[in-house]
């Protein structure tokens, strides 16, 4: 992708990143885009289990090939001592810890950071868990399904009367991710004034719940939250989703009086222009009035002529629509990296944009311990103490 720089943010940063799946591996390819030097701390012939998640580009997952580049990869097998050994080596070296255990389990291989912290008081450890480390759900197994599903999130989307509706992305993880990047860009600079590391809680639920500003904030003001009701959530005709001529959709999002009131005499429906915030009842009527107008007209059509009246709207895209976009192509939202191992692979980019400090893509995403004997001769092992420690089953 871009641009090579001097020097990155996080240049001579140390992440050992020992999570799986989603929200673990967002958090620390955010912290390699900025220039950490992240080692991915895998399980032998394992690995992160979203390397064999389907889809796969060739033989691996590509979910996992879209939220690793930039790593480095090695295998430890954490319940063999010599392996604890190698790990706590990394850590005294380390600045960050990133793990995605449940409460419990680092602890019991050894890697907690009441363990750690006494190896390196300076590290940052950063623990990723579904319920959190306290609280009555704490020791429960879950999903982003789940935490939405607790949060709220999932009851108040979809159709008035209709069934609840899935997100199509994974709302906390992604954001506990990047909840987990804030909080351990906060704590490094707090151990800039203080020398000392600290310990950071991310719950995923916590996370869901946090995303429920505008719900909750509805609730809290004694407003309707009924899925498909509320201003926000398809109960407004102003900020909604229409069907076109085409059998396309376009969304419209005259939030702001002065948009809703060029919309209406757009549609020659200045009858309405005063009744923006009406009642259900006339809600319906306004929706359905500006239903019939969508479909005369072709999504492209509307597109042109809505944006010439400086109306806020939107094509509603398939998937498939997204990597054509113009403006997405523009600022390079999706590029391209070529692999040796999986030929060239698409990848999103970090949406941080800054004007002394462009991110930079350094490597592909890695084969699993792909960098074990780099990184063991890096702590002074020989070739040979590898070929043993592989023998014995240590990496």
């Amino acid at each position: 992708m871009v641009l090579e720089l001097a020097m990155a943010l996080l240049d001579g940063l140390c992440v050992l990143d020992l999570s799986r799946l989603l929200p673990g591996p967002l958090c620390t390819m955010i912290l390699s885009d900025l220039g950490a030097d992240v080692i991915k701390v895998e399980q032998p012939k394992i690995g992160d289990y979203a390397r064999a998640a389907p889809p796969l580009i060739r033989d691996t997952g590509a979910a996992f090939l879209m939220l690793n580049r930039n790593k480095r990869s090695i295998t430890l097998n954490l319940k063999n001592i010599e392996a604890q050994v190698i790990l706590c080596k990394l850590v005294a070296k380390a600045d960050v810890f990133v793990e995605s255990f449940q409460p419990g389990v680092a602890d019991r291989l050894g890697v907690g950071y009441s363990v750690l912290s006494k190896l390196n008081e300076r590290i940052v450890y950063s623990s990723i868990s579904g319920y959190g480390q306290s609280g009555p759900y704490r020791d429960m197994v879950g999903h982003d399904l789940t935490y939405m599903a607790y949060s709220g999130a999932i009851g108040a989307t979809g159709s008035r009367g209709g069934t609840p509706t899935i997100p199509a992305i994974q709302v906390s993880d992604i954001l506990g991710g990047i909840y987990a990047a804030l909080a351990i860009a906060a704590a490094l600079y707090r151990r800039e004034k203080t020398g000392k590391g600290d310990f950071i809680d991310i719950s995923l639920m916590d996370v869901a719940v946090a995303s429920m500003i505008m719900p909750l904030s509805f609730y809290f003001a004694g407003a309707s939250t009924e899925k498909g009701a509320s201003l926000l959530s398809g109960g407004a005709p102003f900020y909604n989703v229409y069907e076109t001529a085409d059998g396309k959709f376009i969304s419209i999002a005259a939030l702001e009086q002065k948009f809703w009131m060029k919309l209406c005499t757009l549609l020659r429906l200045e009858k309405y222009s005063d009744q923006q915030l009406a009642s259900p009842n006339v809600n319906r009527q306004i929706h359905q009035e500006l239903a019939e107008f969508f479909r005369q007209k072709n999504r492209d059509e509307w597109l042109r002529i809505l944006n010439e009246h400086e109306i806020p709207c939107a094509p509603v895209n398939d998937v498939s629509e997204v990597p054509l976009d113009p403006h997405v192509r523009a600022r390079r939202t999706i590029f391209e990296i070529g692999t040796e191992a999986f030929g060239e692979l698409n990848q999103l980019a970090t949406p941080i944009r800054m004007f002394h400090n462009p991110l930079n893509v350094r490597s592909a995403p890695p084969k699993l311990g792909q960098d074990t004997l780099e990184i063991l001769r890096g702590l002074g092992y020989s070739t040979k103490d590898v070929e043993r420690l592989r023998t014995e089953g240590a990496i």
